[in-house]
């Protein structure tokens, strides 16, 4: 496998000023890096934790597009549902839930389920064992354990590592552990 997409895989729903919505569809970090490096490269591989109800909104794209789902486990009930609540002053807010909830009454089952499904380091070390991974591309936070676990996975397998941090991340308070974190980052 010469890359890999790592990280949450997302059920994302766009809510409009009016009380429209659109449909839920394939969304999270994971799943639009996946498809990014597809449209180069045929050898990539999905590492995500995701839900139950994962095969019911992504099992047809995965099968149009030939994804290898070898690297894609259920874990929980449901994947990550993210809601985007759009104002009429064009600003926006995150209406977070699980399955079609569309409260907030769910809101700490929600942080437990994006906790529960975070890809590990030990995950991506499984894919890297063959040793035949050119590049990882993966959102995570500044968790430092994480960081110098998967460290010493792309210092052993040498491998090239893109990073996108997740929004709580990427916030001033947290800059001397953003930086700690680049040591292990190329792009």
């Amino acid at each position: 496998m010469q890359y890999i997409a790592a990280g949450n895989i997302m059920v994302d729903r766009v809510l409009f000023p009016d009380g429209s919505k659109n449909r839920d569809q394939l969304g999270g970090p994971a799943a639009f890096a996946y498809a990014g490096m597809r449209l180069f490269c045929d050898e990539v591989k999905l590492v995500s934790n995701v839900g139950r109800d994962f095969h019911k909104y992504f099992g047809p794209w995965a099968e149009r597009n030939a994804v290898d789902l070898g690297g894609v486990k259920v874990l929980a009930e449901f994947c990550n549902h993210s809601h985007l609540l759009y104002h009429e002053d064009g600003t926006y807010s995150n209406v977070n839930s699980q399955g079609n909830r569309e409260d907030e009454e769910d809101f700490g089952q929600y942080m437990e389920t994006i906790g529960y499904l975070k890809t590990r380091a030990e995950e991506i070390e499984i894919r890297c064992s063959a040793g035949d991974v050119k590049g990882l591309c993966m959102a995570q936070n500044h968790d430092e354990v994480f960081w110098d676990k998967l460290g010493a996975i792309k210092k052993r397998d040498v491998f090239k590592m893109i990073w996108e941090i997740e929004g709580p991340s990427a916030r001033n308070k947290h800059l001397n552990k953003v930086q700690y974190a680049l040591q292990y980052v190329d792009i």
